[in-house]
């Protein structure tokens, strides 16, 4: 059996195969204290956990197997809808173009919650695959602020980007995963910001980190919903009333991108004033 700290409360998991069958037991090890609060003996529960890790492992398949068969062809109709928006096919009326706009928007709407449940199940495995190289994250935020200023216009929303005092240090990180993470935040952003509204994107360096700060004018987080935000599939009821569409699952990748990192993640959030959201990312020798 796996040790046990003597001295604090612990919990652990523990795999046994025995060549034809495979158990998963959970192992919680409890401290119990006389008066004086000296060490009094333990109490260890031993619970077979085989079965429910079984069944985590059928729903991470199963939404694997649906959100790759959704996929497939939502991206095509979004390349179909594109060909039409850049007049390949002919003119459109501006009805036609408006309408158009609208569905291009969902359709990148509902792949990106497609591809956070891939990304989930890939977490949740922990099969996520990193990739580690020396990136400007300057860089990453300007190409970002490219894709999404046309958007945030669209809806009648100020995109600023920040531009760091001097260039930013090359950083060691797995660029496509950061990349997620900021567009992750960016979305939310923009999505829980109303018309005539700002969002910030800026990077900065402090102690030997990185940060990275989306901040908007937004509807704002309350100290409710902060408690359970970076859970899977939490998604706060203002949230839902803003806009119906969402799969939760944004921030929890956010949380388990940065771990893999040895970042942190936080936010500073006003309650109908906005929120802003930092990634801290060490900057290695």
């Amino acid at each position: 059996m796996a040790s046990i700290e003597k001295k604090k409360n612990t919990s652990q998991e523990i795999t046994i195969n025995d060549n034809i069958n495979h158990y998963i037991y959970s192992v919680h090890c409890h401290i119990l204290h006389d008066r004086a609060k000296k060490i009094n003996g333990y109490i260890i529960l031993i619970r077979d956990i085989t079965a429910d890790k079984e069944l985590e492992i059928m729903k991470s398949d199963f939404i694997s197997t649906a959100a790759h068969q959704l996929r497939t062809p939502l991206s095509s109709i979004k390349w179909m809808m594109k060909m039409l928006l850049d007049g390949d096919v002919g003119k459109l009326s501006t009805e036609q173009n408006d309408l158009l706009k609208k569905g291009f928007q969902r359709s990148n709407e509902v792949i990106s919650m497609m591809n956070n449940l891939l990304g989930i199940t890939e977490i949740d495995r922990d099969k996520l695959p990193f990739k580690i190289e020396p990136t400007y994250i300057d860089k990453v935020l300007e190409k970002l602020y490219d894709h999404y200023v046309e958007n945030a216009k669209q809806k009648g929303i100020t995109l600023i980007l920040e531009k760091p005092k001097g260039e930013l240090p090359l950083i060691r990180v797995d660029l496509q995963k950061i990349n997620m993470c900021v567009q992750n935040l960016l979305d939310n952003a923009v999505k829980y910001t109303a018309k005539g509204g700002k969002v910030i994107l800026g990077a900065y360096t402090k102690d030997k980190n990185i940060i990275i700060k989306v901040a908007d004018s937004g509807i704002g987080i309350t100290d409710e919903e902060g408690v359970k935000l970076f859970t899977r599939f939490y998604r706060g009821k203002r949230a839902i009333n803003e806009e119906p569409t969402g799969s939760g699952l944004g921030l929890y990748i956010v949380k388990s991108i940065k771990l893999k990192h040895g970042g942190e993640v936080w936010f500073e959030s006003e309650k109908d004033k906005g929120t802003t959201f930092y990634i801290k990312l060490p900057i290695k020798d």
